[in-house]
């Protein structure tokens, strides 16, 4: 496990809290998804483009919860009421998911933090806090094996002192220039020299087909033609001490990053009342719901679990074990549940006029509905119930001919059709009636277009 795949994946997770929330609509909005900002959330390949949206979302949120702040707690109450006092206070299912999100992007920073410091008990800290999410949101080969390299890099005082003194020095991670706050990964070190190796004329021998040890001389020779050029390119006196991050175009760029996405977003999770996506009237369902309140809280006991049986006690071969899929819903399902489960919705007046006449006339409801049967035409019910039988029967019922003799019928089969004539009146009236004047000329449409 290499602390640059972690970190790909811890951004992945991000991208699978935000989408359907309303918060990546608002990135889309400021115009951010041109440069791949929204989609380096989703596969986290590019991993600037992934840590961008990463701090444009916590910065969003964070200016989400002190305007939340200000707005519900008056001036002279701040004095008694701090900031943090009043998070802690907020429990409902936006506000215990949004400041989750933010939770789990400041974990990110701390693990990108420990990595540029070379700070390896940060490091274990920030991989342990990352396993519950990992966890929860089925992940399953980083779920099966960051508890266990967790495990082995605290055994490593014991297992291997000399190991673990280099490891405490910031060895775990490598500099590649002599700026402060700059070591990366030594898997990111990889990837970035197999991107030079390949962007230097390709690895594709298109003569020898048969032979590719001049590939491998390639491979082992490069990196150190590389750092030539580099020391090279310095020789004139040039060295970049300083990050471009830090460079003041790039700091006004961000606020001016942050200002748009924050301008875009009209309603503040943290003062809804009910649970629904940011700038829409699309309340989440009930299984989102449960989702919401269980990604953060799930996943900790499972974890626990995991180390018990496979760490702790061997119960079970890492390598067989199954790991429990949650397969929870987020607001990204939200489209899919709604398309699944269609609701009938109604206007608010019609509502509201149905919602008093069962308050205040429920005599009338109840001999509205005394007669419904759902499935069955009209024409079949009599007193409250369903003709059942055969066809001989309910003719009978509707034609009581030659009420003496029984048997009327009983030598004589009927090929008949039954209509109900109310429904096509109903599905009807507006197209016959507009050309009859009397009710007899609007029988005779009625049954013309039956026939």
């Amino acid at each position: 496990l290499g602390p640059m795949h972690i970190e790909q994946v811890m951004y992945q997770i991000t991208g699978e809290l935000v989408t359907g929330t309303g918060l990546d609509d608002a990135l889309k909005a400021a115009g951010l998804d041109i440069v791949g900002i929204v989609s380096a959330l989703t596969d986290a390949k590019n991993l600037k483009r992934a840590r961008y949206a990463g701090h444009l979302i916590a910065s969003a949120i964070q200016s989400l919860l002190i305007d939340a702040y200000s707005k519900e707690v008056a001036e002279c109450d701040k004095q008694l009421i701090k900031f943090k006092d009043w998070m802690e206070q907020k429990t409902d299912t936006n506000s215990l998911y949004y400041k989750g999100i933010l939770n789990h992007l400041l974990n990110v920073n701390l693990l990108i933090k420990s990595i540029r410091l070379g700070d390896f008990d940060l490091f274990i800290v920030v991989l342990e806090k990352a396993c519950p999410l990992i966890f929860a949101l089925d992940h399953t080969h980083y779920s099966r094996w960051l508890p266990i390299f967790v495990h082995e890099l605290k055994l490593l005082k014991v297992s291997d002192p000399e190991l673990y003194n280099q490891f405490k020095k910031g060895s775990f991670a490598v500099t590649k220039a002599n700026i402060p706050f700059s070591k990366i990964a030594f898997d990111q070190c990889h990837e970035q020299n197999n991107k030079v190796i390949k962007s230097r004329s390709g690895l594709e021998d298109q003569l020898n087909k048969e032979d590719k040890s001049f590939l491998r001389r390639l491979e082992n020779i490069m990196p150190e033609i590389m750092d030539y050029l580099e020391d090279l390119g310095n020789s004139g006196g040039w060295s970049k001490t300083s990050h471009d991050e830090s460079q003041r175009s790039f700091i006004n760029k961000f606020m001016k990053d942050v200002r748009a996405v924050y301008s875009k977003i009209s309603t503040n999770p943290f003062m809804m009342n009910t649970p629904k996506r940011i700038n829409s009237d699309v309340i989440f369902p009930a299984c989102v719901l449960e989702g919401m309140k269980e990604v953060f809280t799930i996943g900790k006991s499972l974890v626990d679990l995991y180390i018990q049986n496979r760490i702790v006690l061997g119960k079970e071969n890492i390598l067989n074990t199954k790991i429990t899929q949650n397969s929870l819903k987020l607001p990204r399902e939200t489209e899919k549940h709604i398309n699944d489960n269609p609701i009938i919705t109604l206007k608010p007046e019609i509502e509201t006029k149905l919602r008093d006449a069962a308050t205040h006339r429920p005599f009338i409801a109840r001999k509205l509905f005394e007669r419904e049967f759902t499935g069955a035409p009209e024409a079949l019910i009599k007193d409250g119930q369903v003709f059942k039988g055969i066809k001989a029967n309910i003719l009978k019922c509707i034609s009581p001919v030659n009420k003496g003799r029984d048997d009327v019928f009983a030598d004589k089969q009927f090929d008949a059709i039954v209509v109900d004539l109310s429904v096509e009146v109903r599905s009807n009236a507006r197209i016959i009636s507009g050309n009859n004047h009397s009710f007899k000329s609007f029988a005779i449409s009625v049954l013309d277009s039956i026939a």
